[in-house]
């Protein structure tokens, strides 16, 4: 997978999490789980995207073309 695919993917992630936050209004402690959640959600996609997590099989890596 090309690099600059998965820095959009992540980007598009994030900026997801950021907007769920900012126009639905929710306490600061579940704002902070979303937060939480979307790094975790993050950081496991990159690992798959470069091959360091092999346990994790039904997950697929879309490609952006």
């Amino acid at each position: 997978m090309p690099f600059v695919s998965l820095l959009l993917v992540v980007a598009v992630m994030g900026a997801l999490a950021w907007a769920v936050v900012k126009f639905i209004p929710m306490p600061p402690n579940i704002a902070t789980l979303i937060y939480v959640v979307a790094g975790i959600v993050a950081f496991l996609y990159v690992l798959q995207a470069f091959g360091l997590l092999h346990g994790v099989s039904s997950v697929t890596v879309p490609t952006v073309r």
